[in-house]
């Protein structure tokens, strides 16, 4: 298993983070206080890898993936030893995945989400039905934005250059209710 390099980290670290390039990758080393982390951010891609690790064992403590600011996939936690105590599955909320977004614009557009582009964003809320929140541009510069059903793929709402529709209605507050109803 994994374990962090304190030697790495204290002999570069400057105000708790140590940062270097490795091939396309930018390494960051940090003292979080409570744990230390390893985070590795790609030059032609939006994921981020994260470890974390136990201050006094070094050992991996939780592994984590990211795009843009959504953790996907499953975060790993471990024990102090390095035995898998927990797992929960980020993507579980959303039959509609990340790759079934990411395929539908590569075909509309001709684009990429997943490339790290200025003005490319992608998010998604659970909260009150799973969706997806992205915007981009197109490769002849027009603003792109979507609201996407993350259970079925529906457009829920689409701002394409400037022009504005609602072409799924959701009813938010409805939903919002319903939510709460089945969580009690």
């Amino acid at each position: 298993m994994d374990k962090f390099d304190i030697k790495l980290f204290k002999e570069n670290e400057h105000a708790k983070v140590y940062t270097y390039k490795k091939g396309k990758e930018t390494i960051s080393l940090f003292d979080l206080s409570d744990v230390y982390r390893k985070s590795i951010y790609y030059e032609d891609n939006a994921f981020e890898d994260h470890i974390s690790y136990f201050k006094e064992e070094l050992t991996v403590c939780g592994i984590y993936r990211k795009l843009y600011n959504m953790y996907i996939g499953t975060i790993k936690y471990y024990d102090i030893n390095g035995n898998l105590e927990k797992e929960r599955n980020m993507d579980a909320p959303f039959p509609y995945s990340i790759d079934d977004v990411r395929n539908w614009i590569k075909k509309k557009y001709d684009v990429d989400i997943f490339e790290k582009k200025e003005g490319y964003m992608m998010s998604r809320s659970e909260t009150p039905i799973p969706h997806y929140m992205l915007k981009f541009l197109t490769k002849d510069g027009k603003f792109i934005m979507y609201s996407i059903n993350g259970v079925n793929g529906e457009i829920i709402f689409q701002n394409i250059n400037g022009e504005e529709k609602e072409v799924n209605p959701v009813d938010w507050a409805k939903e919002a209710a319903k939510r709460k109803e089945q969580k009690e």
